[in-house]
């Protein structure tokens, strides 16, 4: 087995570029944006599989990224075109379609996301449940973007003509709750993290806690749940007592 290239600077993602999405609904479009995020735009189903095909360049991948990103032409500016502006990812698939070979799916672990809500966590997109998924509601409009990764099981040693198939599944009971806005990257990193650069933590922690903006405070709980043992022990506690009384 080969082991993956040499880790590139923390926190480097790469675009999936020239991504062909369709969907399995008839009247939903996509458009690709200038920062190769995707658009929905069109009908609005209750429930939706959208599916986005993308060259991959040669090379050893460790891990896939997932941006879900708000957008002026959802609700109150949020993610998603529901009542809430939250969406509901019930599956995440990755396929490797590799030129005039089998398409074959691939295993992903260690999933990760900058925030997780009560007990739709981004683990539950790999459960293949459509009642269990990932979603990012605070109790409040969505007022940040929100993002994911994946690795994968193995490191992916692309060939050239590779392409990566990703399905999102939005199943959910809850409608219309799928993502409006998104934008998909790999990484050849040995240890991929969603961690904000240092110099940013820096500057937030020199900020007393009545200076910083909704977003910035926001943003530095999300980085502490990734990175601070106790903190991340209280948060999940705290998800265990939800799922507990949604229960």
């Amino acid at each position: 087995t080969r082991k993956a290239g040499p880790a590139s600077k923390a926190n480097s993602w790469q675009p999936l570029k020239g991504a062909q999405v369709v969907s399995n609904v008839p009247g939903l479009s996509f458009k690709t944006l200038a920062d190769q995020s995707t658009l929905a735009t069109g009908s609005n189903p209750d429930k939706v599989v959208i599916i986005a095909k993308a060259p991959l360049d040669q090379g050893i991948w460790t891990a896939l990224r997932l941006d879900a990103l708000r957008h002026e032409s959802m609700t109150d500016g949020g993610i998603a075109r529901s009542d809430s502006g939250n969406f509901v990812l019930t599956s995440f698939e990755v396929y490797l379609q590799r030129e005039g070979g089998p398409r074959t799916k691939l295993t992903l672990k260690n999933p990760q996301a900058t925030f997780e809500q009560g007990h739709y966590g981004i683990a539950s997109s790999l459960d293949g449940n459509p009642e269990t998924g990932w979603a990012v509601y605070e109790g409040r409009k969505i007022d940040r973007d929100h993002a994911a990764l994946f690795q994968f099981s193995s490191p992916l040693e692309a060939e050239t003509g590779d392409q990566l198939e990703i399905v999102l599944k939005h199943e959910s009971r809850h409608p219309k709750h799928f993502l409006g806005r998104f934008k998909l990257s790999v990484s050849k990193d040995l240890n991929p993290s969603l961690q904000i650069k240092g110099s940013q933590i820096d500057t937030l922690l020199s900020l007393a806690p009545d200076q910083r903006t909704p977003k910035q405070t926001a943003d530095l709980l999300s980085h502490l749940k990734i990175t601070d043992p106790e903190v991340k022990a209280v948060d999940t506690t705290i998800k265990s007592l939800e799922s507990r009384l949604a229960n």
